[in-house]
């Protein structure tokens, strides 16, 4: 058998950072369609993983790479997903990116995608399968907010740009109700963008049959203005964190919910 069929059926992988929507996103950059400039890396290091990544390489040449590997990720097409958007990128790849060894990356790819660490998700690829595919639940999760946001701001251009004729009031498109601006709003919350995520929310609750009454409302707020500690920007990250992972109410990322539930990035 040649060298060439031999490389020929090496397989090929594609990564994906695992959790890469709850601990990479932030609010700043949810709002943000394309390639990152900077990404949220988390600081926890007494996590049990990440104590027997520094067992295995005391080097630190593997969490060397995996911050490089977070950092190119986060300019791929898919954010999280280890692509440029028609095959999947390989450690020589991302060597040629950014100047940093291959064998580390590849080490990286190796020590990090075992069920011990789970830091990566690997799946393998095939010439004919599309990367921008449901390869991982890391890059569904990315393409779904991207589309949901694109939507959301064609839908509201499109009403913007809607007149209705001379002498006549433009009528609700049929079985919906455009959503009322909460009478008890904080005074702190009066700002543009918190307003737009508080109405993105009002309509996820519909889409899940619970709508909010109007003591639910004011209790909501009350407690979104607490766990926010007042801050307009953590207020609209609990929405939106609260949102994509599906929960019923409002939680602040680490509290899973009102369950405790270990992060695959850097808890035990």
């Amino acid at each position: 058998m040649s060298k060439e069929s031999v490389a020929k059926e090496q397989p090929i992988y594609l990564y994906s950072i695992a959790d890469w929507d709850t601990c990479f996103e932030v609010a700043q950059n949810r709002r943000v369609v394309g390639p990152l400039s900077w990404v949220a890396i988390p600081t926890k290091h007494d996590g049990l993983v990440f104590r027997k990544l520094m067992d295995q390489n005391p080097t630190g040449s593997i969490y060397a790479a995996w911050q490089l590997i977070v950092q190119v990720a986060a300019k791929c097409p898919i954010r999280g997903t280890l692509s440029d958007g028609k095959k999947p990128l390989t450690a020589k790849d991302l060597e040629l990116k950014t100047g940093f060894n291959e064998k580390h990356f590849q080490s990286a790819f190796d020590l990090l995608s075992g069920d011990d660490m789970a830091w990566l998700l690997c799946s393998e690829y095939t010439p004919s399968q599309s990367v921008l595919g449901d390869n991982s639940e890391t890059a569904t999760t990315t393409v779904q907010y991207s589309t949901v946001q694109d939507s959301t701001k064609h839908n509201s251009e499109k009403t913007d740009g809607e007149k209705a004729p001379k002498g006549k009031k433009r009528k609700p498109q049929k079985g919906i109700k455009e959503p009322e601006k909460p009478e008890d709003l904080p005074e702190m919350f009066n700002d543009p963008d918190f307003f737009e995520s508080w109405m993105e929310y009002e309509s996820y609750k519909r889409q899940k049959k619970s709508t909010l009454t109007d003591i639910g409302r004011r209790r909501a707020l009350l407690k979104l203005r607490d766990d926010s500690g007042r801050d307009v920007l953590k207020a609209i990250e609990i929405i939106e964190h609260s949102m994509a992972q599906g929960w019923a109410g409002l939680y602040a990322p680490g509290d899973n919910g009102g369950k405790k539930k270990e992060s695959l990035c850097y808890e035990d």
